[in-house]
């Protein structure tokens, strides 16, 4: 336990949970479209090159039906095309006619079942925070007055660091709880000491 710090009641411990394991899903669900990317790069099949949101939406159906070897790519590709693609219709069914290996297309399930697994819980975290964050609703309004602070980080604010800063005795141990260190200039043991004016 810190002295002269934030301790969370169980109420905000809740929300902080749910919030940080949001935050962690998240990160993996991003990890994992990326690794989808570019394993059908590997097939030659360029799908960053029209589309810019891979895998979501319109091209989860694009997807799956390259994994269930679709031949028909003209008619494929009609069917999920929209304008927001960067390339034409015709540049784009070139893009997607690539060299799915049996390997490739192992390497790819796997990894669309772990994404959409990983999609469910997240949608189910994102459900569980909805009560809780109703009881800090003013909170995490009064959060968003500061500029460039949306939802998200306000309600980051909240279950971290509170709203009454009144609580740390000082900037450097509202850094230590927030598990940021402030730089010293200090290099070789040697620090340096900028002028307060610049010079």
């Amino acid at each position: 336990m810190l002295k002269d710090s934030f301790i969370p009641s169980e109420k905000i411990k809740t929300l902080q949970d749910l919030h940080r394991n949001k935050k962690k899903l998240g990160w993996i669900v991003t990890s994992e479209k990326k690794c989808i990317i570019r394993v059908f790069e590997n097939a030659n099949i360029k799908l960053s090159s029209f589309v810019s949101d891979s895998p979501g939406g319109t091209t989860t159906y694009l997807i799956n039906g390259l994994l269930e070897w679709r031949k028909d790519l003209e008619k494929h590709m009609s069917e999920c095309y929209q304008k927001k693609f960067k390339s034409t219709p015709e540049q784009s069914v070139t893009d997607i006619n690539g060299r799915l290996t049996p390997l490739l297309m192992f390497l790819l399930k796997s990894k669309q079942m772990h994404f959409q697994s990983v999609e469910e819980q997240l949608a189910e975290v994102v459900a569980k925070k909805e009560h809780p964050i109703k009881e800090f609703e003013l909170e995490v309004v009064f959060m968003q007055t500061i500029l460039d602070i949306g939802k998200e980080g306000a309600i980051g604010n909240v279950t971290e660091i509170w709203v009454d800063k009144g609580v740390f005795p000082s900037k450097h141990n509202l850094a230590l709880h927030s598990g940021m260190c402030p730089s010293n200039n200090e290099s070789a043991s040697k620090k340096k000491i900028k002028n307060p004016a610049g010079e």
